[in-house]
């Protein structure tokens, strides 16, 4: 991380200037998020009319100071978001909220960079990277695209599709609840359940892409081959892609689909990054539906609840199979059957121990049917919806 913090000159005005970096547009004006489509949209003056802002840009302002006080030790605006308003803006609130669910890396990240002549402004630096980096997966058309593409095809090679597309998925989440946040605890609340999504290893892992994509010397085609963890990360975009790691400078354009990701290749091919590989990695028990009543939901977080009972998680080996043919999303017919036989078949367990041996018998048993053509369950995995 020193050595990749070396070639990063801070950003003079780091929101403005993260956005030139991966194309966004000049933004001015009231931007709100639309549940229907998932795209953040500039409001109308009617529409701009009926908020009030003022007093909560207020309260979100003095907030982020005050944690700027606590938390980096440097009161005022250490994140350099208030170079474009008195007030903090949309962009600044994401920014914000981005910082706080990278909370747990910042200190090691701050240690790494401790000798250099600004260590907060090369911070203030990659958190703006970062947020308008994802930003781009809550714009109109989420497609990432250059330098954006290639950070996403790399963290894809680095944190594995599923994880890549969940965080994904995830920032879209926090800005819909950052958008209608009226309080600085609000926007902290969203950044701290972001951060849980997140986690550590891929909080670390898109600091050290960001890193090595805002230095000043080599690109990050270059310097990804040497990156730590580049050689698991090799054998891990091949199997899961079919994409050498060496032909990442490659990727032209990265578009998110309901199954996993499509890599449009220079100068024609495209490859396909399924969530589920070639046969696909199905996870049994759900870890999609945080939040859609959809398909009968929200199951994930009744899964989570019942796994947690048993000591498990639904990451766990004994929760993923391969279903060759798979096809999502799933029915709730599906999600119904799943949690039905894992509840009858924990019903009765008293100890961690025993729900352990129950739901891991019982899912050893769906994995089988999950996987073997003609039976319902596979029928269910295997048929997309509506047919």
């Amino acid at each position: 991380m020193r050595t990749l913090a070396r070639d990063v000159r801070p950003f003079a005005h780091p929101l403005r200037q993260a956005r030139e970096l991966f194309g966004l547009p000049e933004r001015s004006g009231l931007f709100g998020f639309r549940e229907r489509t998932r795209q953040i949209v500039p409001l109308g003056e009617e529409e701009a009319r009926e908020l009030r802002l003022l007093d909560a840009s207020d309260d979100l302002t003095r907030g982020y100071q005050q944690w700027c006080g606590k938390k980096r030790k440097q009161p005022g605006d250490c994140l350099r978001l208030l170079e474009e308003g008195p007030l903090l803006g949309s962009d600044g609130r994401y920014a914000l909220a981005m910082a706080i669910a990278m909370d747990s890396v910042w200190n090691e990240t701050a240690e790494a960079l401790k000798g250099m002549a600004s260590p907060q402004a090369v911070i203030a630096t990659m958190t703006s990277a970062v947020t308008m980096y994802l930003l781009l997966w809550a714009m109109p058309e989420p497609v990432s695209k250059g330098l954006a593409a290639l950070i996403t095809a790399t963290a894809i090679a680095y944190l594995g599709v599923d994880t890549a597309w969940i965080l994904l998925d995830g920032w879209v989440t926090l800005v819909r609840h950052v958008d209608g946040a009226t309080t600085f605890l609000q926007v902290r609340d969203a950044g701290e359940a972001y951060g849980a999504v997140m986690g550590r290893n891929a909080a670390r892992g898109f600091v050290m892409l960001a890193t090595a994509a805002i230095g000043n010397t080599a690109g990050l085609a270059m310097k990804a081959p040497t990156l730590p963890g580049s050689a698991q990360a090799a054998v891990a975009v091949e199997t899961q892609a079919g994409l050498q790691f060496v032909s990442l400078g490659g990727v032209r354009s990265v578009a998110m689909t309901a199954d996993g990701f499509t890599l449009a290749l220079a100068p024609n091919a495209v490859a396909m990054s399924s969530r589920s590989g070639k046969p696909q990695r199905h996870h049994l028990a759900t870890i999609r539906n945080e939040k859609s009543s959809k398909t009968g939901g929200p199951w994930t977080p009744l899964f989570r609840k019942l796994f947690k009972k048993a000591g498990m998680e639904l990451k766990d080996p004994e929760n993923i199979v391969e279903v060759p043919g798979h096809r999502g999303p799933h029915p709730a017919e599906y999600h119904r059957r799943v949690m039905r036989r894992l509840l009858d078949a924990t019903e009765q367990c008293r100890t961690v121990t025993q729900c352990r041996d129950a739901l891991t018998g019982a899912l050893k048993e769906l994995a089988e049917e999950a996987r073997t053509p003609g039976t319902e369950l596979n029928k269910l995995l295997t048929t997309r919806p509506g047919r």
